[in-house]
């Protein structure tokens, strides 16, 4: 599986085109998209991972060479201590995140759906110390 953060497309834009490459490979028909249009259609925005505050958008999409993980993490790379702190705390994000995915094997169907009162059970401040999934709008642990 290959992992692309899209929030830094700069470094990995070889790799997003021969993802895009890959995907579009599927299409018996040999249609390309734009990049727009890629991009809306592999639904980053629809599952999210949240962690300690940190909300990491991702999607597991399939070519036909390959899988991928799309993510979008910010890092800000500042010198700054509060930015220290958000780089700290994107990185644990991340850290988590892989380590739930490998725990399912990167099936999200092996999560157990939560209804707002099992969530709002798990903590006084569930944005910032809890780590769950949403997906569809249905939040998943």
């Amino acid at each position: 599986m290959k992992k692309i953060n899209l929030m830094d497309i700069e470094r990995n834009l070889d790799e997003v085109a021969l993802m895009k490459r890959d995907i579009e490979s599927l299409n018996e028909n040999n249609e390309k998209m734009t990049l727009n249009e890629f991009f809306y259609n592999i639904k980053v925005y629809s599952t999210i991972f949240v962690h300690n505050g940190i909300i990491i958008p991702f999607s597991i999409v399939s070519g036909k060479e390959d899988t991928y993980f799309v993510y979008c993490a910010s890092t800000t790379g500042g010198i700054e201590l509060v930015n220290k702190d958000i780089d700290k705390k994107t990185k644990e994000a991340c850290a988590e995140l892989d380590k739930k995915l490998e725990s399912i094997n990167y099936d999200l169907s092996k999560l157990a759906k939560k209804n707002i009162l099992d969530m709002s059970k798990l903590s006084e401040d569930l944005m910032n110390s809890a780590a769950y999934f949403i997906i569809d709008n249905e939040y998943y642990m």
